[in-house]
């Protein structure tokens, strides 16, 4: 396992969590330092840049033992435990949104997918999934600071993540095909996530290649044809 890792995010606290999750392991066994606060930009647009930390294991926490210990201590919790407490914690905060919503939550393959029903799908997803995607970071944030730190947890509504999944997958098609055609790369933004799904769907595409390019949010992926 890696000692001391730098991560980004669009806050400081996004930043340090990231990290946490990269390490497998809590806040307390480690040692933050920020490197970069970040800025919103104009309208939250312009100018922007990520907040940057540095998360390093505290001494009494770098042995193997004492990682295999703290690991250990993490991964105890019964997962029938984990998905009530996910449960209370996704309902209680729509409720406190005023949303009307029914939650379940799947265990498989050591990841909690929770599935929201609600009429209200569109807000909740908000624009490009962006609050989606905020009501999933939220999640994980209480989940860990309720000590079980090592469930990866999925957030999903009314089956968006699927119908999102199949629409970037025809993307990515098309956008091959163009670049056979015309020669010219084409550039994609999108997050670490969906650029691995489009590296997989296009990885035995004849005469076609993908690389991804940049850093923290200005990382991008590149269809361009196979040199």
């Amino acid at each position: 396992m890696k000692k001391e890792i730098e991560t980004t995010g669009n806050c400081i606290e996004e930043a340090i969590q990231k990290g946490l999750d990269q390490l497998n392991i809590k806040k307390e066994n480690v040692d933050i330092d920020i490197i970069d606060e970040g800025k919103s930009g104009l309208f939250g647009l312009v100018g922007a840049s990520p907040a940057k930390v540095r998360i390093s294991l505290k001494a009494e926490c770098s042995s193997d033992a004492s990682l295999q210990e703290i690991s250990a201590k993490d991964t105890e919790h019964n997962p029938e435990t984990v998905k009530s407490e996910i449960e209370k914690i996704v309902s209680g905060i729509l409720k406190r949104m005023d949303f009307k919503a029914d939650v379940s939550t799947k265990y498989e393959g050591n990841c909690y997918e929770v599935k929201i029903s609600s009429d209200d799908s569109a807000l909740l997803i908000g624009r490009g999934g962006q609050t989606l995607g905020s009501l999933e970071f939220i999640t994980r944030l209480i989940l860990n600071k309720r000590g079980f730190r090592s469930a990866r947890v999925v957030v999903n509504i009314n089956d968006y993540l699927e119908q999102k999944r199949e629409k970037l997958i025809e993307q990515a098609k098309q956008l091959a095909e163009k670049v056979k055609l015309s020669g010219e790369q084409v550039f994609m933004d999108l997050p670490a996530g969906e650029r691995r799904i489009v590296h997989l769907v296009l990885k035995d595409e004849q005469g076609i290649e993908t690389i991804s390019e940049g850093e923290g949010r200005h990382r991008k992926l590149i269809i361009r044809r196979k040199k």
